[in-house]
């Protein structure tokens, strides 16, 4: 016997819908019989693995840490700009760090997505709050140089300068975050497809 869970009648275990409300019984079915036993981690609801995802979280910073040391010679030799070189950090960083969490955590491509978009959601938080806090701090001395009568000359061309660098440097990082939404899903699948291919 199987209860329908909208009305709570028993229901015959080869009835496709319920006998008293049709509600579709073979969703309920089709749940049970796949169960959470090919995922590394089991979830808390049916697609979402939070631990999982916390994982990736976790191979995400500790990514951003490493990069940040693996690309640090190229921005001191000065063959990238530091936009470039934190666009660079922070793909890195999303790849692995979304990789790992389509490896541990998804065993289909609706899983992926899932757990894609929650990688997403809490990454995209730290990194625009981090860029935000950057800029904030950047861009506070040169309000404090501007109220200075000694330096206006100096400063209107200074500032024009500097809107236009920090408007194509802005423009970058905007193209790197837009990317990065899809690295994370490239990484996501990725790792499920691994998982597959590992489970063959």
């Amino acid at each position: 016997m199987m209860k329908c869970p909208n009305c709570g009648t028993d229901n015959n275990n080869n009835e496709a819908k319920c006998r008293k409300c049709g509600y579709n019984l073979d969703i309920i079915k089709e749940y049970n019989a796949r169960g959470n036993d090919n995922k590394l981690i089991s979830s808390i609801d049916s697609n979402t693995s939070f631990i999982g995802v916390m994982i990736g979280f976790i191979i995400f910073g500790i990514s951003l840490f490493l990069s940040s040391f693996l690309y640090n010679p190229y921005l001191i030799n000065g063959r990238i700009s530091y936009t470039i070189y934190l666009g660079i950090i922070i793909l890195t960083s999303l790849f692995t760090g979304s990789l790992i969490t389509g490896t541990i955590s998804c065993n289909n491509l609706k899983d992926a997505n899932t757990n894609g978009l929650s990688f997403l959601v809490i990454s995209y938080l730290i990194v625009l709050g981090s860029l935000a806090l950057s800029y904030a701090s950047n861009s506070l001395p040169s309000n404090i140089i501007s109220d200075s009568v000694g330096s206006v000359i100096n400063t209107t061309t200074l500032s024009s300068n500097s809107t236009a660098n920090n408007t194509i440097d802005s423009i970058e990082l905007i193209v790197f975050l837009l990317i990065g939404l899809v690295v994370i899903f490239i990484g996501t699948y990725l790792g499920t497809i691994l998982v597959r291919l590992i489970q063959r």
